[in-house]
C-alpha cells in the first residue's frame, strides 16, 4: 500500500530495526559479516604482493597498487550493496530476509556504480565549499541507491529521486546518520564483532526510512504499527 510520505522519527526508526534485527539476527549478522570479510580481501591481497615484492612505502609501485586495492575493494562493496538493500528492504517491509539474495547485485550494479560515482563527486564538491553544502548533499542523496535497487531508476534519476523525496526530512536523516555513528561505534565495544550487528541495524533502519519517504505502508503491525 502507498500513501504520501510519513513523519518519522530516528530513534523511533532505529528502535523498530533493533526489533527487526533480533527477528532475524543469523542471517542479517551474517550477511553483514560475510560482505566484511569478502570486501576485505582485495586490501589483504594488496599487501601480500606488496609484502611479497618488498616495496617501499611512498614508491609509485606502492602506490599504484594501494589504488588498485582500493578500487578492487570498492567495487565489490558496492556489488554486495545491491544485495544487501534487497535483504534490508524484506526484512523492513515485515518479509522473511533471505540470504541468497545478497548474490544478486549484477543487474542493478552499473547504475548503483554510476550513482555512487556521481554522488560522491557532487558530495565532496559540497565539503570543498564550507562542508556544510556537502552534508546536506548527503542527505539528500541518502536513498539514491535504494531507488536504484528497488524501483529500478538509472543512476542519474536514483539522485533527483532521492533529492525529491528528502525534502523536508534533511534534518532528521542529519540526525540518524550521527545516531548510526553511534550504533556502529558501540557495536565496536561490544567485543568487535557487535560492529556487525550495528550495521545491520543501521541497515535495515535505512530500509525503513526509504520506505516512509516513497510513502509506502507495510502490513505488518509489529514493523509499522498499522495495518
Amino acid at each position: 500500500m502507498h500513501g504520501p510520505p510519513a513523519g518519522w522519527d530516528a530513534s523511533e526508526v532505529i528502535g523498530i530495526a533493533w526489533e527487526i534485527f533480533k527477528r532475524h539476527w543469523a542471517v542479517l549478522f551474517g550477511a553483514a559479516f560475510l560482505v566484511s570479510v569478502i570486501a576485505a580481501i582485495p586490501g589483504y591481497v594488496t599487501s601480500a604482493v606488496q609484502a611479497a615484492l618488498e616495496l617501499e612505502p611512498g614508491t609509485p609501485e606502492y602506490a599504484g597498487l594501494q589504488v588498485v586495492g582500493s578500487v578492487f575493494n570498492n567495487v565489490v562493496a558496492l556489488f554486495f550493496s545491491v544485495g544487501q538493500i534487497r535483504l534490508y528492504l524484506q526484512a523492513a517491509r515485515g518479509q522473511t530476509p533471505e540470504f541468497g539474495v545478497l548474490f544478486s547485485g549484477m543487474d542493478r550494479f552499473g547504475s548503483v556504480l554510476l550513482a555512487g560515482f556521481v554522488g560522491g563527486i557532487l558530495i565532496l564538491l559540497g565539503m570543498v565549499l564550507l562542508i556544510v553544502p556537502g552534508i546536506i548533499l548527503s542527505c539528500g542523496l541518502f536513498v539514491a541507491s535504494y531507488f536504484v535497487v528497488d524501483h529500478g531508476e538509472g543512476g542519474i534519476d536514483a539522485l533527483k529521486k532521492s533529492w525529491e523525496v528528502t525534502n523536508g526530512h534533511k534534518t532528521n536523516i542529519f540526525v540518524f546518520s550521527l545516531l548510526s555513528g553511534l550504533v556502529v561505534l558501540a557495536g565496536c565495544f561490544a567485543c568487535f564483532v557487535g560492529i556487525f550487528a550495528g550495521e545491520a541495524v543501521v541497515g535495515v533502519a535505512t530500509a525503513i526510512i526509504f520506505l516512509r519517504l516513497t510513502g509506502e505502508q507495510t502490513r505488518a503491525p509489529a514493523v509499522w504499527g498499522a495495518e
